[in-house]
């Protein structure tokens, strides 16, 4: 599940929070932070690759670089989320948002 949304604006990213609360160890297949127009924030590669596998219980961190697509919690669409079952979504704003 997607636990939290973090906005750095001064280095242009944005980190997403994950939890694996279910009962098994699940893969992550892809992982998407997208602004009001569509377009989608550039998945830092040196945070990890896709697929992931997140272990029953434990949290990892996406890192994207949010440059020319999210420029203020305004922009923010929607994050999504994707294992090989089971997908999540968190339409909301930066923890960092007002």
């Amino acid at each position: 599940e997607i636990n939290d949304v973090f906005f750095d604006f001064s280095a242009n990213t944005s980190k997403v929070y994950i939890r694996n609360a279910g009962h098994v160890t699940e893969t992550i297949t892809a992982v998407q932070l997208t602004d009001i127009n569509g377009r989608e924030a550039v998945l830092n590669s040196t945070n990890g690759t896709l697929p992931f596998t997140l272990v029953r219980g434990n949290n990892t961190v996406f890192t994207f670089n949010i440059t020319n697509v999210i420029q203020s919690c305004d922009n923010l669409s929607i994050v999504k989320a994707w294992t090989l079952c089971n997908y999540d979504t968190a339409e909301r704003k930066g923890r960092n948002c007002a």
